[in-house]
């Protein structure tokens, strides 16, 4: 269970399913419902592929000066990236990542802070966009 203590999400608490299976050929399937669903494969010991569709948002703040909309606002989106990625490890201690897909937004809201998220004054219609995500992975226990 994911217990959310801000007051302006709708949803306080929210169910969480994972599962993960290796399969014979070096597949890994990875389930981590409500945020993700992603299949990979290891190609060789420093390098994985892999395709799926993950679960994000963003979250930021504006200071309004503008007659008609409230002074401090929160500006909040919640979108599914999905694409196909690659990692590899080019030393004991660093993963290079890049994945490239497409970003579909669910939703683009802008509400009062301290109100609830339901309780917005400006949604955004945005379309899928095409998206690029380098990675650079620190493994400090190794």
């Amino acid at each position: 269970m994911l217990i959310n203590i801000d007051p302006s999400i709708n949803v306080p608490v929210i169910p969480v399913i994972t599962y993960w299976r290796k399969f014979e050929n070096d597949l890994e399937l990875n389930i981590n419902l409500p945020r993700e669903l992603a299949l990979r494969k290891t190609i060789s010991p420093n390098l994985w592929l892999s395709f799926g569709t993950s679960l994000a948002g963003s979250i930021a703040f504006f200071k309004h000066n503008r007659p008609g909309f409230p002074e401090d606002g929160n500006y909040s989106t919640l979108e599914l990236k999905t694409s196909p990625g690659m990692e590899y490890r080019f030393a004991k201690k660093f993963i290079f990542g890049v994945n490239a897909g497409a970003i579909t937004p669910l939703q683009a809201r802008e509400f009062k802070v301290g109100d609830r998220a339901n309780n917005y004054f400006l949604n955004n219609k945005i379309m899928t966009a095409p998206f690029v995500n380098f990675t650079l992975s620190v493994l400090p226990l190794l």
